[in-house]
């Protein structure tokens, strides 16, 4: 499986992130499952669930948001996408590198996920097309701490 979809699973990290990943920078499978395992309770617990026009992710409030969600933890996260237990895990140094610029094509799953190092929060964006025809972003937060990162309720889709 490896094999037959590392460089699919490149080019598609390459959307998500502000430099160009390589595959000698993936985390071990074994690595991966680790974290998979590690993060399984973080994921029982109720997110904190936003939904935001597709291309909103440009504008400030929502960059202004990622600001929070550094505040919060300023640390190294992981990405997640479909790929990612197949393939490896892919570490960036902090949130900023991610890039929430990514087009709405990216992948035909359209979810991509964010992981803190210590576990502690996650960062599910899942992108698609809503009953009413609109490309939308749901974003869900697990854990704590970046859940305290606030996003205005009254920018939100459909409020």
């Amino acid at each position: 499986m490896y094999l037959r979809n590392i460089k699919t699973y490149l080019v598609e990290l390459g959307h998500f992130c502000k430099t160009k990943p390589i595959a000698a920078d993936l985390f071990s499978l074994e690595e991966t499952e680790n974290l998979s395992k590690g993060s399984r309770a973080l994921m029982a617990t109720p997110p904190y669930k936003l939904t935001i026009g597709f291309d909103e992710k440009k504008a400030l409030p929502f960059l202004e948001f990622v600001e929070k969600l550094y505040q919060e933890y300023s640390g190294s996260v992981s990405i997640w996408t479909p790929l990612t237990n197949t393939c490896g895990t892919y570490e960036l140094k902090s949130v900023f590198d991610f890039n929430f610029g990514f087009e709405f094509d990216v992948h035909e799953d359209g979810i991509v996920g964010l992981l803190t190092r210590d576990l502690s929060d996650y960062l599910l964006l899942d992108f698609f097309v809503n009953d009413s025809d609109q490309k939308v972003l749901e974003v869900e937060i697990f854990g704590e701490n970046w859940k305290k990162a606030s996003y205005p309720v009254d920018l939100q889709a459909g409020r």
